[in-house]
């Protein structure tokens, strides 16, 4: 060969070798993530700054709310990630500036709704205890005590939002895969809106956790958000919203995860029952037949979905429109 193919043969050699070096490390990384030396060691990498700027710039609204302070600010310049040790510190100090910016404002529809649903079927006389699974602003756990339930609970990751909004409130603070409270101790558990914020590999552990705390011929609700891609505002950031449904975790995922928890579907007659309660769909696809709305069909209420900041979800991953999941508890 000439001096100079074996030069350029030398260099290319150099360049997959270096590559491959590149892959084996990428693969320890991930081996060692999902195997880990130990709790301390397991890291869970949630969103860098950098991928946050990203999405941010190309997101006006964003933009425009990422004052010096806000969340959005906060969001910029912390690499969200964690060892088990120090995960429920890392998430609460995120959501602390999440509540911050986020103030007193009032995403509560759907509760009041559900609330209504708990009245007329779980009533407080028959089931007064009731735990709220990531309380926000306590507007669930305030109602619920208002309206007769005489053992009423909260957990949630924020301090400041326990501190700035649950005055009065019995709500204790941690990750909801671990709660303070006793086996069977719950007639009612709710988590509208927030298991989506928790990560994927932390799900089972969660669902373990509820069916624990919930008693026998209790019931479990939870009301899921869309994966980050299938999101609008602050929950476009994969830090935020780090599960939800989606094609990569449609509605057959998240059923499975719930039994393999240990939990059951409603009977029958009693979950067509609490359906035909609730209207109030976020997230819509098309029907079975095919038809698609703009903002989505809900084959369950058989009317297009009311119009919101996500963009509906594909057909795949809830066929029926329905990203709201009850279960209960068999002795």
């Amino acid at each position: 060969r000439r001096e100079g193919d074996s030069s350029a043969s030398e260099h290319r050699l150099s360049e997959r070798m270096a590559r491959l070096g590149w892959l084996m490390g990428v693969v320890v990384a991930w081996t060692t993530t999902l195997c880990g030396r130990g709790e301390d060691t397991k890291v869970t990498s949630m969103m860098s700054s950098t991928k946050t700027n990203m999405l941010i710039q190309k997101n006006k609204k964003l933009r425009n709310k990422c004052v010096e302070g806000s969340f959005c600010d906060y969001m910029l310049h912390t690499n969200i990630s964690y060892t088990r040790n120090n995960q429920s510190e890392t998430m609460s100090n995120m959501y602390d500036s999440y509540h911050r910016q986020r103030g007193g404002a009032k995403f509560e529809t759907l509760n009041d709704e559900v609330l209504a649903m708990l009245l007329k079927h779980f009533p407080p006389g028959q089931y007064p205890a009731s735990l709220d699974g990531g309380v926000g602003q306590c507007h669930m756990v305030r109602e619920m005590t208002k309206s007769g339930y005489t053992h009423v609970r909260g957990h949630e990751v924020s301090q400041f939002a326990i501190d700035n909004f649950c005055d009065g409130m019995n709500v204790s603070h941690g990750l909801l895969r671990q709660t303070p409270y006793g086996e069977n101790e719950f007639d009612v558990i709710t988590s509208i809106d927030v298991i989506e914020h928790v990560p994927v590999e932390d799900i089972p552990a969660t669902f373990a956790e509820l069916h624990r705390v919930l008693k026998p011929g209790g019931m479990f609700i939870f009301k899921l958000g869309p994966c980050a891609k299938n999101c609008g505002g602050f929950c476009t950031l994969q830090a935020i919203h780090p599960s939800g449904i989606c094609e990569r975790l449609p509605f057959s995922w998240w059923h499975s995860r719930a039994l393999d928890a240990g939990l059951v579907d409603l009977p029958p007659a009693l979950r067509l029952a609490v359906e035909s309660d609730l209207k109030v769909r976020d997230i819509g696809c098309c029907n079975v037949t095919g038809k698609v709305a703009k903002d989505g069909y809900n084959t369950i209420t058989g009317a297009y979905c009311r119009r919101s900041n996500h963009p509906p979800l594909p057909c795949g991953a809830s066929p029926n429109g329905s990203n709201i999941f009850f279960y209960t508890k068999v002795e």
